[in-house]
């Protein structure tokens, strides 16, 4: 199968469970499974600079030095073309961002554990609650959109080290927006993979540009 057709499945299947999650109710009712795994997250006994960890992983400003870094690397980098590589990452957040934000969580109106009635007199909450709605997170859509499309570009040089470690990073991010008590399980996992099937469109709408040879998916 090629990889064009792969990833326009993916977003068949990525579209049919957002409808299919709302018609059975699961959106606005998180399932009894779901409000176990956050309360396992949010409630869990750790040590108090988890809770640190937390607060400070899902902040943007926290990462600023990192991004940084990662531009000041590229620039300096015998790269070719390295103003598209850094407009394709600014395309996959604001795409990412303004999906996840502006096009789901108004569709979906899912409350955030904050805020939800069966969940929000326990809920442990480190941060503000937030006014907007909860499905999908797009701190998690963002930082996978953006390690992903990173890691795909570089995956002839990095292999899959970039995607490996990308992941892991955006992880971090999403599990802390559960941790503070703002988002569901299913609220991160939609969300991650949302912004790993944009990273993914938009590496391949770059090598059909670009008319590369035809990509293969990382395994």
């Amino acid at each position: 199968m090629g990889a064009l057709r792969f990833v326009a499945l993916l977003w068949v299947g990525f579209i049919t469970t957002l409808y299919t999650l709302r018609q059975i109710g699961w959106l606005m009712a998180p399932p009894d499974w779901e409000l176990y795994l956050f309360r396992a997250v949010n409630q869990s006994s750790l040590p108090s600079w988890t809770n640190t960890l937390a607060i400070y992983a899902r902040n943007p400003w926290t990462w600023t030095p990192l991004y940084l870094g990662i531009l000041a690397w590229l620039l300096y980098q015998p790269i070719p073309k390295v103003w598209q590589i850094v407009f394709l990452l600014l395309l996959a957040v604001t795409v990412s961002d303004q999906m996840s934000a502006s096009v789901i969580k108004p569709w979906a109106m899912r409350l955030r554990p904050c805020r939800y009635p069966d969940t929000a007199s326990d809920c442990h909450l480190l941060v503000q609650c937030g006014s907007g709605f909860s499905f999908v997170s797009s701190h998690a859509s963002n930082h996978f959109a953006l390690a992903w499309t990173l890691g795909l570009i570089m995956l002839r040089r990095w292999k899959s080290t970039g995607l490996i470690v990308g992941s892991l990073w955006a992880s971090l991010v999403s599990w802390s927006q559960m941790r503070v008590g703002v988002h569901f399980p299913l609220d991160i996992a939609l969300g991650a993979f949302l912004g790993v099937l944009i990273a993914l469109s938009l590496w391949l709408v770059m090598n059909k540009i670009d008319g590369s040879s035809k990509p293969e998916l990382p395994s």
